[in-house]
Formats: C-alpha cells, sequence, structure tokens
C-alpha cells in the first residue's frame, strides 16, 4: 500500500534545488549560460525574456538547453496546497502554473505535484503520463520525478521495472533518495510474499543511512522490520523494538 508520507517523498530535495540566491539564467545550445538579473516566460510554449540589466533578450523555444530562475511564488503556493492536501486545487491550478514557469526550472515539479495526485487516487497510468511529460522541461527535479515514477510502476504491479528504476535512484541520489528507495523496495518484496528481502532492504535503510534527511525513512523502516519479523515468528523483532 502507498502511504501519504511516499506521497511527500522527494520534496525536500526539489525545495532544497531552489536557490538561496536570486539566479536566473539561460542555457544556449553550446553549453554557454546566459546569465540576468530576471527570467520570465513569455508563451506556453517555451518563449523567454531574459533581462539582462538594461538590454533584454528573447530567447523562442529550440534555441536554448534549459534555463532556471528561484522558485516563484505561485509555485510555492502550488508546493503548499499540496502537501496541505488539497489535490482538487493542485489539479485546477497547476496548468496555469505550467503555462507561467514550465521553462524557466520548475515545470518538472509542477508535473511532479499533478502525476503524485494521480498516484494518490490510483490513477497510475495517468501518473506515469504526467512524470514523462516532466521530463521536457529539463528542470532541476529528475530524481523527484524518478521517484512519482516508481512508485506509479509499483502501483501497476510493473515491479521488475520499479526495482530496476530504484537501482539507478539509490546509486545516483542522496541518503534521502536511497531511503525512499530502500523502502519502496521492502514493500515490493513484501507485496510479493519475499518477507525475508523485505526485511533486509529495510534494514539497508535502518541501518546503513545515517543523515537527518532520512529520519522519516528510518522510522518507516524500523516499523516495518518489526512487523515482518513478528509475521516470520522471528523473536528479534524485540531487538528492533529498541533500536535507535
Amino acid at each position: 500500500m502507498i502511504t501519504r508520507d511516499y506521497l511527500l517523498a522527494g520534496l525536500a530535495a526539489a525545495v532544497f534545488s531552489a536557490s538561496v540566491f536570486a539566479e536566473a539564467w539561460v542555457e544556449e545550445r553550446s553549453g554557454k549560460k546566459i546569465r540576468g538579473a530576471g527570467l520570465e516566460q513569455q508563451t506556453a510554449d517555451g518563449t523567454l525574456l531574459l533581462d539582462l540589466g538594461g538590454a533584454k533578450r528573447t530567447f523562442p523555444k529550440g534555441t536554448y538547453n534549459r534555463a532556471y530562475v528561484d522558485m516563484p511564488g505561485a509555485v510555492k503556493k502550488l508546493q503548499d496546497v499540496f502537501n496541505g492536501g488539497d489535490f482538487a486545487l493542485v489539479q485546477k491550478v497547476a496548468p496555469k502554473i505550467l503555462d507561467e514557469y514550465g521553462y524557466v526550472g520548475w515545470g518538472d515539479l509542477v508535473c511532479y505535484f499533478l502525476g503524485m495526485v494521480d498516484v494518490e487516487r490510483g490513477n497510475f497510468k495517468a501518473a506515469l503520463s504526467r512524470f514523462e511529460q516532466g521530463k521536457q522541461y529539463r528542470g532541476a527535479n529528475g530524481m523527484t520525478l524518478a521517484q512519482g515514477y516508481a512508485l506509479a510502476l509499483a502501483g501497476l504491479k510493473q515491479n521488475e521495472p520499479a526495482l530496476q528504476l530504484l537501482g539507478n535512484i539509490v546509486s545516483r541520489g542522496n541518503d534521502e533518495a536511497a531511503g525512499f528507495a530502500f523502502n519502496l523496495r521492502g514493500k515490493i518484496y513484501a507485496s510479493q510474499g519475499k518477507k525475508h528481502e523485505a526485511v533486509l532492504e529495510y534494514l539497508k535503510t535502518l541501518i546503513v543511512l545515517k543523515s537527518e534527511a532520512a529520519d522519516r525513512d528510518r522510522k518507516e523502516a524500523k516499523s516495518q522490520v518489526v512487523a515482518l519479523l513478528k509475521e516470520m515468528g522471528d523473536p528479534r523483532y524485540k531487538e528492533f523494538e529498541k533500536f535507535d
């Protein structure tokens, strides 16, 4: 079962991607970054206007690789609405936010929110489409999208592709991403009746990961290890009840 904790997984990493410093840039097709004092998305299909501090330069879609501006207020409000669980409002306002900020670094995160609403409602195929849509924006939240994609695959019982993707997340991500991946692998194995394998995955989160970013995942892992060992008739569950 996918819990609400997993709906919020990856958000801290996504929020962290927003710099605390004012930043605006467009990366040209050559790979060169043109920095400016401000950046606007002028059209829904990705025409951008970069403020160069007196002069302005237009970048039609197709003339740049990617672009970035610090998290806009509208995206932050959308994130708060998502965290608050008002999924109907997320679906209502997110398309307009995509039209205004999708190509300045935030389209992938907005698509993540929309996809996770579909996950919450059991619409896993629709969620996969949303996460695929998010890739086109080439934002900084690819790891967050990958986590959502793995959840949707697991929801569809496409376990082998989900496990493969989770392996990639472990190898590419930080402790928080790894904790998410280990725990979801544990859930998948438990759903297949592979309780021993599930316990081993949860133990990776519980024992290997040490940073505060993985605290939520460690708490979940401890609970699952205790529950699974009890089901297996393994008295070592008592040791893990005391595990800190």
